[in-house]
């Protein structure tokens, strides 16, 4: 079985594969595929594409000179056919396969070598040049944060242990509604804003906005032992706050006394 390679860009070309192109003076081209036939015929230059294997050989990327290469050879006239030298032959194939790829890798890493010197002589020369636009060792220093280590005796630590455990245990309990006094200068019994009495009725949701001030959710309302607790605290002061304006005198009342 013969392997040819392509014109264009040197791949392999299995035997039922490829284009072949017969030009006048009986020169032979074989393309690998309709992409480099195109390229052909549009009178391109392997050497200076990118992508062809000429390209890479010419610039340096790919190993071209090496030992191994020399195996790979195109006899036109064929040998006599010898059991033994065939049998060292196809041995011999992947000892120098596995050779030349190891010889391949060392090649590209000594090339990417070369390409990171480069970027860093050319990061030296643009930090050289745009030094000016790093910020000062002043105002490095200052923007960092000083840690300020404090001592804490044992004690003060049980303290705030035993403060946040007695917060944490204790109930949640609504927040007391604030009264106002009514509108007007005739005077009467003090009521509470319509905002509160809406929160009694259960209109307002539990973060609603009472006597100008925003409270903190309670929670949602159930019938458990807490809510039961702060709706029984809310009553009681309501029924304070209206015996004690009940108990006290109208302002008129003074002047018609005897």
């Amino acid at each position: 079985m013969r392997l040819e390679k392509c014109w264009f860009c040197s791949s392999t070309i299995y035997p039922g594969h490829g284009i072949q192109f017969v030009r006048n003076d009986a020169k032979i081209f074989r393309f690998c595929r309709s992409k480099c036939h195109k390229n052909f015929k549009m009178k391109r230059n392997p050497r200076k594409v990118k992508w062809t294997k000429a390209y890479r050989c010419l610039h340096g990327k790919d190993m071209t000179q090496d030992s191994t290469f020399e195996f790979e050879r195109k006899r036109n006239r064929p040998e006599r056919y010898d059991r033994n030298v065939t049998a060292q032959t196809l041995k011999a194939i992947p000892l120098i396969t596995k050779i030349r790829h190891e010889r391949h890798k060392k090649h590209i890493t000594e090339r990417q070598k070369q390409g990171k010197t480069k970027q860093r002589e050319r990061d030296a020369k643009e930090l050289e040049q745009d030094i000016q636009m790093l910020p000062k060792k002043d105002t490095m220093l200052s923007t960092q944060k000083t840690k300020v280590v404090v001592k804490v005796s044992q004690q003060q630590t049980e303290e705030n242990l035993m403060e946040d455990d007695a917060h944490r245990s204790s109930p949640a309990t609504a927040p007391v509604a604030s009264i106002t006094s009514g509108s007007g200068g005739g005077g009467g019994r003090r009521r509470p804003t319509r905002s509160i009495s809406r929160r009694r009725r259960g209109a307002l949701p539990p973060h609603a906005v009472v006597g100008g001030s925003r409270e903190r959710p309670v929670g949602r309302v159930g019938n458990s032992d807490e809510t039961r607790e702060a709706k029984a605290l809310i009553s009681r002061t309501l029924a304070a706050s209206v015996s004690l304006s009940r108990s006290r005198p109208r302002r008129g009342a003074a002047l018609l006394s005897p």
